[in-house]
């Protein structure tokens, strides 16, 4: 009775250090370790949306390492495309202030030309001829001897000087439409292809990570259901033989003890009633004579009865333990205080430890051993399961073939393995299980399970397709807001060439008319731009004429004056 008691105190001990669930409901299970609990040995969770195994630290890695490569090269293609569309923005704007600047350089040269041109014409001209602020005053020309010579030679000057100006304006004219012409297609055949590249290689790497996350995947979870299952078979094989060895076991040592207590009882009983028959008869033989059928029978019947209910009492204690043991076991024995060995080959030699089963040897105190055979010399160490070895303090193994050295940790499951303290396994290298079933964490120090790993990986790649998106935005803004510059630089250009028409087509019309004073109007079309000119001659006499003109658009205008001679 002592021993069932101890062991039933060893047994609540056992339950104090093992892993349990908070409540009833199980579906929460607190870790307590001094300084939190390692969860050891984890095999990699099924990755799914719907998994909640606890992913591994391995796992963890893996993501966070892809997550920060995927955020790095991100952050390089953003980084090469804003360089790229800072150069092409800068080269596009350098390439239109220089256009600019050598139109603006261009037409204040020619303007200081024609204001050089037009003085030195009314100075050699004479006669009252003068030009003041654009405006033109007619000469009035007495020719005569060597006046006229004077004034030929001036005019021959004259006409050279303005070949040289009709030669630089064309020449101008030509540069701007080149230079704007290669500029536009430059840019914008450079805009479209860093654009068509950066989508390309968006596109091409997002199929490439999802095809490979979905093989990956679907294979990880055929391998573990498999694993998953044929561990379930072993283990439930191995807890139903145990459990019968042990049944058969207790059975048998309770049918010895209660075939010795009845042996013992009928004994006494025979004992007492002889002696006490004998005294009777020898005290007063007549009296017991007389005496003897009544005393004997009464006695009989009294001592049958006891018997009997001393069997039903230890048939109704010890119904359901039975041990059996070989010939040549040795008994059990416990020599440490307060400890208790039940088995055979089984030694408890640690203070306050038990061990039960066949074999264990446990010389840790507080510790104890429950199968067989079993090694427990840490202290404060429990072991249920066979095979097993245990020599760090504050272990508990639960399991087969386990071998550990690791202090205040817990060893779940068939050849699982702990070379850390502190830590929870419940496989080994290559042997690796799933933790399933496991509940969101709450807390920084709770185990994180794949649905919550999954929704952290879709907000990463929410966040980089953002970025993307922003800066696709941002890019295609800038193209809208280049090509209206363009276009309104080719609006000009187009101003340009229509008021080019204009004026050739006015001064061809006044020049092929006869008359002294001549007016001729033009008008100029070029792209989606008018224009029109209007211009005065004035045929000064037979070899000498004097023509001012000037050609408009709505937001631009322009003017030229020219001398024509003949000899």
């Amino acid at each position: 009775t002592n021993d069932i008691a101890l062991l039933k105190t060893n047994t609540g001990n056992l339950a104090a250090n093992a892993v349990i669930y908070d409540s009833a409901t199980k579906d929460t299970i607190t870790l307590v370790g001094t300084n939190g609990t390692k969860l050891t040995g984890l095999q990699d969770a099924t990755l799914d949306a719907t998994s909640k195994d606890a992913v591994t630290g391995k796992q963890l890695h893996a993501t966070n390492t892809s997550v920060t490569t995927l955020s790095d090269r991100v952050t390089t293609e953003v980084d090469t495309l804003n360089t790229a569309i800072t150069t092409s923005a800068n080269t596009i704007n350098t390439r239109i202030d220089g256009v600019d600047t050598r139109i603006g350089n261009e037409v204040t040269t020619l303007n200081t030309r024609v204001d050089t041109t037009n003085t030195a014409l009314v100075q050699a001209l004479g006669g009252g001829a003068a030009w003041n602020n654009g405006v033109f005053t007619n000469p009035i020309f007495t020719i005569q001897g060597k006046a006229k010579n004077t004034v030929s030679d001036a005019f021959i000057a004259v006409d050279q000087q303005l070949g040289a100006i009709k030669t630089s304006v064309s020449d101008l004219k030509t540069h701007t439409d080149q230079q704007a012409v290669s500029n536009l297609n430059d840019a914008k055949n450079y805009a479209d292809q860093q654009t068509t590249t950066a989508l390309n290689n968006a596109k091409g790497y997002t199929d490439q990570k999802t095809t490979s996350t979905l093989n990956d995947a679907k294979s990880y979870t055929d391998q573990k259901a498999a694993d998953g299952k044929a561990y379930t078979d072993q283990q439930t094989a191995s807890t139903l033989n145990s459990a019968k060895n042990y049944a058969d076991q207790k059975a048998a040592d309770g049918k010895a003890y209660t075939d010795q207590q009845t042996a013992s009882a009928l004994n006494d009983a025979k004992s007492y009633t002889d002696q006490k028959a004998a005294s009777s008869l020898s005290g007063a033989k007549d009296y017991t004579d007389q005496q003897t059928a009544s005393v004997l029978s009464t006695a009989n019947g009294y001592t049958d009865s006891k018997i009997a209910d001393v069997q039903t009492q230890l048939t109704a204690s010890n119904q359901f333990v039975q041990v059996n043991e070989v010939t040549d076991a040795q008994a059990a024995s416990a020599t440490g205080e307060n400890s208790v060995a039940i088995g055979a080959n089984t030694v408890v030699t640690g203070h306050r430890s038990t061990a039960v089963g066949v074999g264990n040897q446990v010389s840790g105190n507080g510790s104890g051993a429950f199968g067989d055979p079993n090694t427990v010399s840490g202290n404060g160490s429990y072991v249920v399961g066979n095979d097993n070895k245990v020599t760090g303090d504050h272990t508990f193994v639960l399991g087969n073939n386990v071998d550990t050295q690791a202090k205040n940790a817990v060893v779940l499951g068939n050849d699982s393995a702990s070379d850390r303290d502190n830590t929870v396994s419940v496989g080994a290298k290559g042997k690796e299980r799933q933790i399933i079933h496991v509940a969101n964490a709450v807390e920084d120090t709770d185990a994180v399970n794949y649905q919550q790993l999954k929704a952290a990986e879709k907000s990463t790649n929410n966040y980089t397709n953002e970025r993307v998106n922003a800066l696709n935005s941002a890019f295609n803004d800038y193209r809208m807001e280049t090509e209206q510059r363009f276009h309104k630089v080719d609006e000009r250009f187009n101003r340009q060439g229509a008021m080019t028409a204009a004026m050739m087509n006015m001064s061809s019309s006044a020049a092929s008319v006869k008359g002294q004073n001549r007016v001729g109007v033009g008008a100029g079309f070029q792209g989606q731009e008018q224009a029109v000119s209007i211009g005065y001659q004035r045929i000064i006499n037979d070899n000498t004429s004097l023509t001012i003109g000037g050609a408009f658009t709505k937001e631009e205008s322009s003017g030229g004056v020219g001398v024509g001679f003949g000899w």
